[in-house]
Formats: C-alpha cells, sequence, structure tokens
C-alpha cells in the first residue's frame, strides 16, 4: 500500500457547491427556483466547477414532506440551466439504497454532468458496479464514501484495491458525514489513495466540531482535488464548510482564479448582520490584518472592505490606526 507522507498540494483546488443538495437538510428541500437560479449563477460567477442540483430519489423512499430538490426532475433543471446559463459543470447525487442506477437516462437525455453516489464501505463492491453503468451512460461519476470516521483501520486498504481496480471513476469523495474528524484523521485517509492514476481526490467536511475549514485544510495539504461548500456553512447536522470562506481563502493564499466581485455582490444581498459580521473577521484573519482595521468600514460594501484592507502594507497589518479608515467617494 502507498501512503505517501509528503504530498504537495494542487495548483488548483476545485469548489462544488452543495447548498441545495445538502442545505435541503434544513428545510425539507424546499428552496424556490428563484433561490437555486440565483446560487447557480453565482458560483458559475466566482468560478465553482460544479453546483448540485440535489439528489435522485426513488418515489419509494420519498416522504410527504419532501421537496422538489430531494428527487429532482432533468426537464425542470434543464430549464434552469438554460435561463442561467452556467459555465460551472451540474452534478446531481443519489443515496445507493435510495435510487436504482438502472433508472437513469444516458447523458444525452439530462442536463446532468457528474453523478455521485454516496455509499457505506459495507457496499463499495455493488456501488462500483453502479458506478461502472453510470459510466457507460456517458457521465462523469464520483463514489462518495460516507460516515469515513467510522471505517475500520483494517479497511482502507480492501477499499484501496477495490478503487485502484475501478477505471471509469473520475473521483472518490470522502466525507466526514458525523462531522467527527480531526484534520489528522482527513490527512491520513486521503494518504491511502494518493498515486492512483487518473482519479480525483474530493473531501466534504461537516462542521460539528467547527472543524470544516482546519480539515479542508488538511485535504489541501494532502493534494486533494475537489472541495464541497455550501453558502453560510448551510447543511445537515452541524452543516457544512463555507463556501464563502474557503473560496476567499483560496483566491488570497492560493493565488486560485476564482472571481470575488460575484461572491462578494451576493454576501452583500443576503448576509444577516451576525453572518456579515463573522465574515468581515474571516477577510481579517485571511488578509492577516488587525481587526481593529474594520472601524469605520463595517457597513461599507464588502469589495470595499476588502479592498482597503488588502491595500493595507505588509508591514502596517500588525497595527491599526488610531482614526476611522475615511473612504474616497
Amino acid at each position: 500500500m502507498i501512503c505517501p507522507t509528503s504530498i504537495r498540494p494542487k495548483s488548483e483546488v476545485e469548489l462544488l457547491d452543495c447548498t441545495v443538495r445538502d442545505g435541503g437538510f434544513t428545510n425539507d428541500f424546499s428552496f424556490n427556483e428563484a433561490f437555486v437560479r440565483r446560487h447557480m449563477a453565482t458560483s458559475s460567477a466566482i468560478g465553482c466547477r460544479y453546483f448540485e442540483v440535489g439528489y435522485l430519489t426513488d418515489p419509494s423512499h420519498l416522504r410527504s414532506s419532501d421537496g422538489f430538490w430531494r428527487n429532482v426532475l432533468p426537464a425542470t433543471i434543464d430549464t434552469i440551466r438554460q435561463t442561467v446559463r452556467p459555465d460551472c459543470k451540474l452534478s446531481v447525487m443519489f443515496d445507493m439504497w435510495r435510487y436504482d442506477a438502472r433508472s437513469l437516462p444516458p447523458r444525452t437525455d439530462t442536463p446532468f454532468d457528474l453523478v455521485r453516489i454516496c455509499t457505506y464501505h459495507s457496499q463499495v463492491a455493488e456501488t462500483l458496479e453502479a458506478c461502472k453503468r453510470i459510466s457507460r451512460l456517458g457521465y462523469e461519476v464520483s463514489l462518495n464514501l460516507i460516515c469515513t470516521s467510522h471505517i475500520p483501520s483494517t479497511t482502507w486498504g480492501e477499499l484501496r484495491s477495490r478503487i485502484d481496480d475501478s477505471p471509469f471513476l473520475d473521483y472518490l469523495c470522502l466525507a466526514d458525514s458525523l462531522g467527527s474528524l480531526v484534520p489528522d484523521d482527513v490527512k491520513r485517509a486521503c494518504s491511502y489513495f494518493h498515486g492512483l492514476p487518473g482519479l480525483r481526490l474530493g473531501f466534504h467536511a461537516h462542521d460539528n466540531l467547527r472543524l470544516a475549514m482546519a480539515n479542508a485544510l488538511a485535504a489541501i495539504q494532502s493534494g486533494i482535488d475537489l472541495l464541497d461548500a455550501t453558502y453560510g456553512g448551510i447543511g445537515r447536522g452541524g452543516g457544512n464548510l463555507r463556501l464563502e470562506l474557503i473560496a476567499l481563502y483560496l483566491r488570497e493564499r492560493h493565488r486560485q482564479d476564482l472571481d470575488l466581485e460575484g461572491l462578494f455582490q451576493h454576501l452583500d444581498d443576503t448576509l444577516d448582520d451576525l453572518a456579515r459580521a463573522e465574515f468581515l473577521q474571516a477577510m481579517c484573519g485571511v488578509l492577516n490584518v488587525h481587526p481593529y482595521r474594520l472601524r469605520g468600514l463595517a457597513h461599507e460594501r464588502l469589495n470595499v472592505v476588502y479592498g482597503s484592507l488588502a491595500d493595507v502594507p505588509l508591514s502596517e497589518r500588525v497595527s491599526y490606526p488610531t482614526s476611522p479608515v475615511a473612504i474616497e467617494r
């Protein structure tokens, strides 16, 4: 088994916006179409690689309270896609035990680019067969290995062998479904799958221990290719990695080509006062600037705040002005 101890981070980390899909657990998948169109357009403008539109679910597994995004209709998603015309690709997810892969039409008959299948480690063999079928239909395919915190240490080697023998897979996504992993756990899990030709590795964080960002950074350091994230961290349980935070980090610290203007405009229009205050502090952290430099800036548009903080010379970022910053208008 190959378990490298030193991996170079990728020059670009792909982002997948799963706000609608994972965020759907917070409101029974009842987002309106305007919400979805807006988030799809924003994520496309930012530079996300994928926008996840929801789940595919067999009707026998639906509850009466489940909204549209729990079992999306390709025709409706295609209408939304034609309206928004995003540059990003669209993904959809299903749970191995809640949808029959044989029900999925060919890629030419749906708006989906990537299909992601959630599975427990005990179901990997049958899930790989479903992945193979979906790949033959023309889709990109991802095996999403959930509840990784409960995978026995003796099982990882077998999982690697099965994945290594599955050249039809585009992605393997490791999910911290219960939000219980710490950064060392993430690095260890990622290490088992390095060196597999053609396979891109993803990570899905949950924030129960408020370690989603720390675990995402550990995944980046471990050479991850793709990170799942949601606006505001909305999602099941303790929530997810915050898309606005990881996008800001990747743009500033990794110089990744992400459009923060679109992000800031979206956040200006959607953040409440508490969430805005938290994001302003995140700006200071990413830019390594004293938080008192927000004095006089707190009510400005986010692009103005960001520009002002970014313009502070590095030698002055540890200090703070004795009077509020004046903004030229």
